[in-house]
């Protein structure tokens, strides 16, 4: 389910992306038709977006399975059905990204449907995220007979339909009903997107008098600077439906990740440490989410070039919004600690935790970003600094974070005085690479 997740995620980013870049309307000036139009999107998805890197990741588990089977541990069918359920997994995955990203970038306009279209992002990413811990759960179970609601799911049923017969050929028909009908979404909304001829509609006047409505009164706000700029991308944001989830994301993601292991064991009986690092694992998620709040701004960032504004300035003002973003993840934090019975003084320090990760995360990512930004007028996109760039960024920033935690943690018992030289340490860090990456220089 990790695998289709990943899959899920890559569909939706490049759909959204190649619309967004405008590639459609070169292809468009092309003499192509329409069937080729589609293949191109779909060679671009698996060979140059990476599309086709998830299915090595099916490869560890399948040869285990294929060990585990000549040692008689599994049935000999066991690999085959899982290589089945991981390929009916990974179509249904690709269909539902494409239509969700062709959605997503037809809706712009409805407030309402960019809302249906973020949460569709967040139902879909939840309902796989369940079915992962679902398969973790029921793991051990495969070689025996399964209950018969557990073998009646689909994609999962299939994985023991060798002892489920009736029941694996149930779940394996709804598979196949599910993947065909987000193929067929998938595939309506991206020829609407890729169409070669616009729809023309002949409009005929209607007869009688025309009453015309009196116009809007024109209404100014005035705002402060910090004010203005935060409402300004707040907006953006919430017209990015893609954008919007991937927000949404950052910040359930790990709350998921470390909810069914926190449940499932005394917290008291695990050390300190342990329980702090979900809230700094939680403030370095929440603080990346700073360079979204960059690539909002689109085509709209040339504007941004004729104003007397600083690139540091503009990395505080990005990394404020981040944390403000952040702020109500550390309410949960603590409001899970205090549900599950963990001490005072350990939730209190798990909150100031999650809040220092996620202002330090987000002023060192801002200043990161406001480093490589172009220095000529033009889009502000994902583009603007590379993907292997920018994740091995993200990936020596998290592995600094987590060596400097763990020597002071292990090295100071008592946790209050931990988290003071943490803080310490963070903020020197973030400090640094704002003082050397954000010039104080006009953009």
């Amino acid at each position: 389910m990790f695998e289709a997740l990943m899959s899920l995620l890559l569909a939706i980013s490049f759909t959204s992306t190649f619309i967004n870049e405008k590639l459609v309307e070169a292809l468009k000036i092309l003499p192509l038709r329409e069937k080729e139009i589609l293949r191109a999107y779909v060679e671009a998805l698996l060979l140059y977006w990476g599309g086709l890197s998830n299915i090595f990741t099916f490869l560890p588990g399948m040869l285990l399975a294929v060990y585990f089977s000549t040692l008689g541990y599994l049935p000999i069918i066991q690999p085959l059905l899982g290589i089945i359920s991981g390929f009916l997994v990974l179509s249904m995955s690709y269909s539902i990204g494409i239509a969700i990203g062709t959605f997503s970038s037809l809706v712009k306009k409805r407030k309402t449907l960019r809302f249906i279209s973020a949460i569709a992002w967040l139902l879909v990413f939840v309902l796989l995220y369940s079915g992962s811990s679902l398969l973790r759960f029921i793991t051990p179970m495969i070689g025996e007979e399964l209950s018969g609601w557990i073998a009646l799911i689909p994609f999962i049923g299939l994985l023991a339909a060798h002892r489920n017969i009736l029941e694996g050929l149930f779940s394996t028909i709804v598979s196949l009903m599910i993947i065909y009908c987000s193929y067929k979404i998938a595939l309506s909304k991206l020829k609407k997107l890729l169409t070669l001829e616009p729809k023309v509609s002949a409009i005929i006047p209607k007869a009688g008098f025309k009453v015309e409505k009196p116009a809007a009164k024109l209404r100014i706000k005035s705002r402060g600077f910090l004010v203005g700029f935060m409402v300004k991308d707040f907006k953006l944001l919430g017209r990015e439906p893609r954008r919007l989830a991937n927000v949404l994301y950052m910040l359930i993601l790990p709350i998921m990740i470390f909810l069914p292991t926190l449940i499932s064991k005394n917290p008291g009986e695990a050390p300190s440490f342990l329980l702090v690092m979900p809230s700094i694992i939680f403030g370095f998620f929440s603080g990346t989410i700073v360079s979204l709040l960059f690539y909002i701004e689109s085509s709209g960032a040339r504007v941004l070039y004729m104003l007397p504004l600083t690139r540091r300035k503009l990395a505080l003002v990005k990394a404020a919004e981040a944390y403000l973003l952040a702020l109500p993840g550390a309410a949960i934090i603590l409001a899970l600690n205090l549900y599950l019975a963990v001490e005072i003084s350990q939730a209190i320090a798990n909150t100031l935790f999650v809040v220092l990760a996620s202002l330090t995360t987000s002023i060192a990512i801002s200043s990161l970003t406001v480093w490589h930004l172009p220095e000529a007028p033009s889009d502000w996109t994902e583009a603007s600094m590379s993907r292997f760039y920018r994740g091995m960024i993200y990936l020596a920033y998290y592995a600094l974070l987590m060596v400097v935690t763990f020597v002071i943690l292990f090295s100071i018992k008592n946790l209050l005085l931990a988290f003071a030289y943490t803080s310490i340490a963070y903020i020197a860090i973030s400090m640094t690479l704002f003082l050397l990456c954000a010039k104080k220089k006009p953009i």
